[in-house]
């Protein structure tokens, strides 16, 4: 059987870069909230393969609503690529996203690929503080 091998993200190692709440008025008033985040899944002195989710929720309830996840290669893309697979987004409850990124890194010397390697890194996203 081939397994596939993922590492689990830290979760201090998850940065929040932005919220914003929009007060939508109709005969019940709703918050939707967005927040965005960014993680490292792989460093390299001279580029980074960052991963980055979007989560929209309704701020009164916490339940996610939208989830987008994406991956790019930040750096000396010169010197190396970055195919990603589609990130895998699982829903294991209503105020939580579990997103999954594989892809294939491959650097290259003189025009050459020198070598490639798959990364394979899961993290838990959540639209407010909770605790588990």
């Amino acid at each position: 059987m081939n397994h596939r091998q993922t590492t689990i993200i830290d979760p201090n190692d998850i940065k929040e870069v932005g919220e914003k709440t929009d007060i939508h008025q109709s005969i019940t008033p709703q918050a939707t909230s967005t927040k965005n985040f960014e993680v490292n899944l792989y460093e390299f002195q001279i580029y980074t393969v960052k991963g980055f989710v979007t989560l929209k929720y309704d701020s009164s309830t916490g339940y996610i609503s939208s989830t987008t996840a994406t991956s790019s290669l930040i750096g000396a893309s010169a010197l190396a690529s970055w195919s990603p697979d589609s990130p895998i987004i699982d829903s294991p409850a209503k105020y939580k996203r579990t997103i999954t990124w594989n892809g294939t890194l491959t650097t290259r010397l003189a025009g050459n690929d020198y070598w490639s390697k798959r990364i394979s890194k899961t993290g838990a996203f959540y639209s407010g503080n909770v605790i588990e």
